[in-house]
């Protein structure tokens, strides 16, 4: 007797397909049985073993606990004795047995082949969905810790300080698209000095580093929403001046920006003019200008 574990219902349609002797498969769907029966496989397999001593016989264990029982040279009526005794043998409250699909060869090997490819279907959507389900978990965590950045009362103190006592116009790029800041640094580079940050984390220590007077930022960032960060900054700094960046120039993301205390919003593709007014309407940029100093 071989018992097989890893992908049964994918085995089992090969085993079929390359087969020409004759079979004889029992499916009994456990996962529909109730009740917690950790060692359910191992004793039907050794129920197995019991009965078909002395026949070729192979187990496919499906990852619900479901089983298909496939076996050669072996009579209706074997099938049928082999059955009234698994309730005695396994589990006589909740009996299996009435559950038990019997295939055979020529006649169900289609319907056999259909319910092992459905059930392959159902097992690769519900990986996918797991899948989707880590994903968005890890996206949740990531934008927690970023979040949870934490920037010291004494740095968040020099801000005001440090922005003020410098000359230059300092500016922030925070944008994950390479292509998106190599645009904003050949149009602004030569006339500004020019800090960039790719994500939230960077973006929330770029700015208490560099104490910008205009933030440029993109709504979609890979660890945290851009308006997350936007809030985030505000918070840290409530005299920061930024710009949302967005391909999603949409009323509700406006809205949204807007009311969280952005300055304005810019939808992408943008043209060196958007970029330079706003610029120009920053407060910072107004105060340094009428003191001479650009």
């Amino acid at each position: 007797m071989i018992v097989i574990e890893s992908n049964a219902e994918l085995n089992l349609v090969k085993e079929i397909k390359d087969s020409t002797n004759p079979f004889r498969c029992l499916y009994v769907p456990f996962s529909k049985v109730k009740g917690d029966y950790e060692d359910l496989i191992p004793r039907f397999s050794s129920h197995v073993k019991d009965f078909f001593a002395k026949m070729n016989a192979k187990i496919f264990v499906c990852s619900n606990k479901d089983v298909f029982l496939l076996t050669r040279d072996v009579y209706r009526k074997e099938i049928a004795t082999f059955l009234s005794t698994l309730n005695q043998k396994l589990m006589p409250d909740s009996p299996p047995s009435s559950l038990a699909i019997l295939f055979e060869r020529d006649i169900n090997d289609k319907d056999l082949i259909s319910l092992c490819r459905t059930r392959i279907e159902q097992q690769h959507k519900e990986r996918l969905e797991q899948r989707k389900r880590e994903l968005k978990k890890q996206e949740e965590d990531r934008k927690k810790k970023v979040l949870k950045t934490e920037i010291t009362e004494t740095h968040v103190s020099k801000i005001p300080k440090k922005r003020a006592a410098r000359k230059d116009v300092q500016l922030l790029v925070i944008e994950d698209d390479i292509l998106t800041q190599r645009l904003i640094k050949n149009t602004l580079a030569e006339r500004y000095l020019l800090a960039a940050a790719k994500d939230g984390y960077e973006a929330i220590t770029q700015y208490a580093d560099t104490a910008p007077d205009v933030v440029f930022l993109d709504i979609g960032l890979p660890d945290a929403s851009g308006q997350d960060i936007l809030r985030k900054i505000l918070k840290m700094d409530p005299e920061a001046y930024i710009v949302m960046l967005s391909g999603n120039g949409d009323r509700e993301n406006i809205v949204e920006a807007m009311s969280s205390g952005a300055q304005g919003f810019i939808a992408k593709p943008f043209t060196q003019n958007k970029l330079f007014q706003y610029i120009e309407k920053s407060k910072h940029f107004i105060q340094k200008n009428s003191k001479g100093d650009i």
